[in-house]
């Protein structure tokens, strides 16, 4: 079976998220100097409800652990993978991932 790496920048809800044939792959987001996995560790509301009160949160880019993590676990049961990935030209996280594939 070929599996679909999705990053969080795709903004799939939870059970989306948790399709079978799918590997989410947060970004983190920042807000006050704390970092928080997108879609696991904070939710869309919470990040307007910061936005509302006029602050501006920031994203970092994937975690290569969970990237490594996912990868590994596919390779051991003979999966397929395909990464869809955020533009490389508006995020690092393309780079990061291609690095990690090269390895």
């Amino acid at each position: 079976m070929t599996k679909l790496i999705i990053d969080s920048t795709c903004d799939l809800n939870e059970a989306m998220r948790k399709h079978p044939k799918l590997e989410y792959l947060p970004l983190n987001i920042i807000i006050d100097g704390e970092s928080y996995k997108d879609g696991i560790e904070i939710d869309l509301e919470r990040v307007y409800e910061v936005m509302r009160k006029g602050e501006m949160p920031q994203t970092s880019q994937i975690d290569i652990a969970s990237l490594l993590d996912i990868l590994d676990r596919n390779r051991k049961a003979n999966e397929d993978l395909i990464y869809l990935s955020f533009s490389s030209a508006m995020s690092g996280t393309h780079a990061v991932a291609h690095q990690v594939f090269e390895m």
